[in-house]
């Protein structure tokens, strides 16, 4: 299969900024082609084409929503009035977050699960949206496109604003709860679940249940999804909680392990410093530190 690799740094007009905002117009096919260093949110604006994906063929049309993973050979076919928007961008941004759409199973499915099961799996869109939603998403769109293409000053800030404005908007649009129980797309409802839970007790069997899996299985897609396993993801929550609980010098170390969900005081200093490198109290000191040098020096 011939196709072509692209690099995000091809189209972006704002040096090295993790994000590209642009409109397509398709009259004739579009050539076979990956992504190699981002992911694109793709949003069809008006008419109809098929989208061609790993050698099958998809009809998509006005108010369909999918994300494209790296990797992925795609290209569109038989357009007809085609117009769409391609917000291209560095997986990081989405995937390094910590906003509290973390706790929305639909945020997972979107632009988490839904690139990579495109990639390894057969690719189905799962998000349409309602007129109302459509276009309260066509004027942040446009909002993004027009402070993209303009020189203001602040406009990055303006467009990771407008960015998560979408995100989260789309998240909400995006509806699981009519998934067959075999669906991978399952595992959405469970990765919500952490987020809004870390810091009660977890077990990977209550997760794979969420998800109608079995361990196993919910283990090793997790893992590729996500890079990590799940009880490592939720330690990794439990750490982001602890570094914030860290800079109140009037919470004891024990009382913070605790409000994050660790039992033992012992395996949470572990853990942190695993992460940190530093234990808590080495942290904690640090910090205090750095607040009496900053002041010495104002």
């Amino acid at each position: 299969m011939d196709y072509i690799s692209f690099k995000l740094e091809l189209f972006g007009e704002i040096k090295n900024f993790p994000l590209v905002v642009e409109y397509g117009f398709h009259d004739t096919d579009m050539f076979l082609h990956n992504h190699t260093d981002f992911y694109e949110l793709t949003i069809i604006l008006s008419g109809s084409a098929v989208h061609i994906v790993n050698n099958e063929k998809y009809i998509i049309r006005k108010g369909d929503v999918f994300v494209v993973g790296r990797d992925l050979i795609h290209g569109f076919e038989k357009p007809s009035n085609f117009k769409i928007c391609n917000i291209m961008y560095k997986p990081e941004i989405i995937l390094n977050t910590t906003h509290d759409i973390q706790e929305s199973a639909g945020f997972h499915a979107l632009f988490v699960l839904e690139p990579y099961l495109s990639r390894d799996f057969q690719f189905t869109n799962h998000l349409q949206l309602t007129v109302s939603t459509f276009e309260t998403a066509n004027q942040l769109i446009s909002a993004l496109v027009q402070e993209y293409q303009s020189q203001n000053i602040g406009r990055t800030t303006i467009l990771y604003s407008l960015f998560w404005n979408l995100v989260v908007l789309l998240a909400r649009a995006y509806q699981i709860e009519n998934q067959p129980k075999d669906s991978l797309l399952n595992i959405a409802v469970p990765l919500a679940y952490i987020n809004k839970n870390y810091c009660n007790p977890i077990t990977v069997e209550d997760l794979a249940s969420q998800a109608y899996m079995s361990v196993r299985n919910f283990s090793r897609v997790f893992h590729k999804a996500y890079g990590i396993s799940p009880i490592n993801y939720v330690i990794q929550l439990r750490i982001q909680h602890a570094y914030d609980l860290l800079q109140n010098p009037d919470i004891s170390i024990s009382e913070i392990a605790y409000l994050c969900g660790f039992q033992d005081s012992n395996y949470f200093t572990r853990q942190f410093k695993h992460a940190s490198g530093f234990t808590p109290r080495e942290y904690r000191d640090f910090l205090l530190e750095s607040g009496r040098e900053y002041r010495r020096s104002r």
